[in-house]
């Protein structure tokens, strides 16, 4: 796979060829070629665990990049469209990314997610560029370079609007109709966009993004109307792992239990792990939930007339809740909330429920902790005990 490094500079010139139909085959035949790992690392050789050496660029590459970030925003959609995969693939590799950012890539996809156009073909193409985002920003040190350039003087100014285009992309994610099916139709362009807001949740500066404007407009206090609510997986995993990152920084616990209504962060958690089987060893009581969220009571009274209607069926969902709930039991205040909203009893009959030891064995400590009375540090169960940290997460676009 080397020879894509080699033909690098060819495919160049093709890519700015004035005939459509060169550039398309260009821009095809790259994408095709990243989608193998050994391709990629022919123009972007992985670091080497030991040395420096050999972790520089093929000389293509800068051309290269710069030629299909030109191409991405071609007039002919399957040519934008095999540019922006390409994109998108290359973006797995971590010097892509460093490369990427130097030629504003961000940048150059906020703007063009923002500019309005809306048809079943250009949703492709913000699918596509959402995705680009969501892997350029796996990283928490390229995630970094969302909010500041290293070695160049920004502007406050600069920053501002670079957030701002953040926030609006969020807000397309929240506002736009949800898209979710096999048809081509009814592709869902935003769904990377959750994935982004994951990453970004994973670093300080992208947790305090996220959590301003509190309860009622924070991008995290609407994660929460996301994941209980969307049909799309790819959503709910990305609110999913939004809440685990932002909660794995305890300094955050604060803010978020001061969301006690339509935000409230642990109800949104405990809602798609409400299961309820009259055959189970004990099965909810609605004493238990006296005083409980009205949200998580009308969840249980669903889940009582259909017992299979709600419960999360996405493993890596499950897992990233029950790891939030156990990021949660960190603090005192964590712990206490989780008693108040009621945790205890649905996190009993999830534990029950659920096959998966991947969650199980999580919530299992989730249950020790809120139930332990004693709020002596050393009296908390530490055998076994899950060592969490912020994870990011991108996608593949072939």
């Amino acid at each position: 796979m080397a020879e894509l490094a080699d033909v690098g500079s060819d495919l160049v010139e093709l890519l700015r060829a004035p005939r459509a139909d060169v550039r398309g085959g260009a821009a095809a035949a790259v994408a095709a070629y990243s989608n193998d790992p050994r391709a990629r690392h022919a123009v972007f050789p992985p670091r080497d665990r030991d040395s420096a050496r050999n972790c520089e660029p093929h000389p293509s590459a800068h051309p290269l990049m710069k030629a299909l970030l030109r191409v991405s925003s071609d007039a002919e959609v399957m040519i934008a469209r095999s540019a922006l995969s390409a994109l998108t693939n290359f973006a797995i590799e971590p010097s892509a990314v460093a490369l990427l950012f130097k030629l504003n890539a961000a940048a150059r996809m906020f703007e063009a997610l923002l500019d309005g156009e809306e048809h079943k073909s250009l949703r492709t193409l913000d699918s596509l560029r959402a995705g680009l985002l969501a892997n350029m920003t796996r990283h928490p040190e390229a995630a970094q370079q969302m909010f500041e350039r290293s070695g160049e003087n920004v502007s406050s100014y600069a920053r501002e609007l670079s957030e701002q285009r953040m926030r609006r992309v969020f807000q397309r994610l929240f506002t736009e109709p949800e898209r979710f099916g096999a048809k081509k139709e009814l592709i869902d362009a935003l769904e990377s966009v959750a994935m982004l807001g994951a990453n970004l949740a994973a670093i300080e500066p992208g947790r305090g993004l996220l959590l301003d404007g509190g309860s009622e407009t924070s991008i995290v206090a609407q994660s929460c109307s996301v994941l209980m609510r969307s049909r799309n997986p790819t959503r709910r995993l990305g609110a999913a792992l939004l809440l685990r990152n932002v909660a794995v920084d305890e300094r955050t616990h604060a803010e978020l239990l001061s969301w006690t209504d339509s935000g409230d962060v642990i109800v949104a958690a405990l809602v798609p792990l409400v299961y309820h089987d009259d055959d189970l060893p004990r099965p909810i009581e609605m004493e238990e939930l006296s005083g409980a969220h009205p949200v998580l009571l009308r969840a249980v009274e669903l889940a009582k007339m259909n017992k299979a209607a709600q419960y999360e069926k996405v493993l890596e969902v499950r897992v990233a809740l029950a790891e939030f709930l156990l990021a949660m039991c960190k603090s005192a205040a964590g712990r206490t909330a989780l008693r108040d909203r009621k945790a205890y009893p649905v996190l009993r009959c999830a534990h029950w429920h659920d096959r998966e030891s991947a969650v199980g064995d999580i919530l299992h400590q989730v249950v020790d902790r809120t139930e332990l009375l004693d709020e002596d540090p050393e009296a908390l169960p530490v055998s076994g005990a899950k060592n969490l940290s912020a994870s990011s997460h991108g996608v593949s676009k072939p």
